[in-house]
């Protein structure tokens, strides 16, 4: 029913090989298909106020520019500009492309693009990539507005996990805090995050200083279960009563049941990178943090995240985020485990028996289980 972490590792390698070779099949569908012309290719987040803020790529003209969300523009221009030709763009205008990430308003652009190409890139942090090219030629028609707290803590000297956690706690979003990184305005020594690690230390960062205000919290007094699905992820979020404990298992679905693979920290946390999932336990442990921190309570947290086969490539941890942050506007009535596994039962009609075996939170005996309080 389940393999080791190297059959998981196969499958994961297996997935991508067939993306692959779906995304090339369809390649020259996307080319005939859009003028490319005088177009701008980017990967945003947010079109037609979307619900899910996801990432796709779309083919847009210049006077569209204005409505869209540009906090994932980073991504889409400075790897352009960075992997084709450097020489052809001037440092002044690479520092004006960097400063875009610290806009929180959609920016006007126009420039030129040359050789655009359909290379399909992708990876399970970071939102997918599609046409991409080279840029001759760049101007950016608005101001950047820089909010005024972000305006001072990149002009201090301080160190980057606290200049994320006051802008945190000032209301910025973690989509934006993370850009804000990777573009090296952040710390003492300032310098270009990649991508991928931007967005899994902001989530880090800021998950562990919520993590610190959870211990001083009452502990949960009864069982609360919240579910949700998205992009063919299940995710089934388990509170228990008790003090901080966060374990996350994610189950990849096969033709022959599923493999799965674990994430545990306790109380006091963890000292190593959770590698068996990467970013997304990062990415939900962030949004679990935020709905305790909301009531106020803290509590021993079992996540389970069910990846089905149709989910036939990653488009970045956003998707966890998004899909655990929703879960909590779905609860689920339980009185105890017993109920809740049944609840995953009918729910993915498989059986992960195996899975609670291996689970440190649901094998633990506490004192009040024998006294029935």
């Amino acid at each position: 029913m389940f393999s080791s972490k190297q059959a998981l590792s196969e499958k994961k390698k297996e997935l991508y090989s067939k993306t692959k070779e779906r995304m090339e099949s369809i390649k020259y569908k996307v080319e005939s298909e859009f003028n490319t012309s005088n177009m701008l290719f980017v990967s945003d987040r947010l079109i037609n106020n979307s619900y899910y803020k996801g990432p796709i790529t779309k083919p847009l003209g210049i006077e569209q520019v204005k409505n869209l969300d540009y906090d994932g523009i980073m991504d889409s221009l400075i790897s352009s500009c960075l992997s084709f030709d450097t020489s052809l763009i001037n440092e002044r205008k690479k520092e004006e492309l960097r400063y875009l990430s610290l806009s929180q308003d959609p920016m006007k652009l126009d420039y030129s693009l040359e050789n655009k190409k359909f290379v399909f890139e992708h990876n399970a942090e970071m939102k997918p990539i599609g046409i991409s090219g080279t840029i001759r030629d760049i101007a950016i028609e608005d101001n950047v507005k820089i909010p005024g707290p972000v305006d001072k803590l990149i002009n201090d000297e301080v160190r980057a996990n606290y200049a994320l956690n006051q802008l945190s706690k000032k209301g910025f979003e973690v989509e934006y805090l993370s850009n804000v990184l990777s573009s090296g305005f952040l710390g003492i020594d300032k310098k270009l995050v990649p991508t991928r690690w931007g967005i899994t230390a902001t989530d880090d960062t800021i998950g562990k200083e919520h993590i610190k205000e959870i211990r001083e919290f009452p502990e949960l007094s009864e069982i609360q279960m919240f579910t949700n699905e998205f992009l063919h992820n299940v995710f089934f979020i388990i509170l228990l009563p008790g003090k901080w404990e966060y374990e996350q298992f994610e189950l990849w679905e096969s033709e022959s049941g599923f493999n799965f693979n674990q994430e545990y920290e306790p109380f006091f946390g963890r000292t190593n990178y959770a590698k068996d999932q990467g970013g997304g336990y990062y990415a939900a442990r962030i949004a679990v943090t935020e709905y305790l921190k909301s009531i106020k309570k803290q509590a021993r947290v079992l996540v389970i995240r069910y990846i089905k086969k149709e989910y036939f490539f990653p488009v970045g941890v956003w998707q966890v985020r998004e899909n655990v942050r929703n879960s909590f506007k779905n609860s689920l009535k339980v009185d105890n485990i017993s109920e809740a596994k049944q609840e995953i039962a009918k729910s993915l009609q498989v059986d992960i028996s195996n899975v609670y075996k291996c689970s440190h939170l649901l094998i633990q005996r506490r004192i009040c289980d024998f006294y029935g309080s």
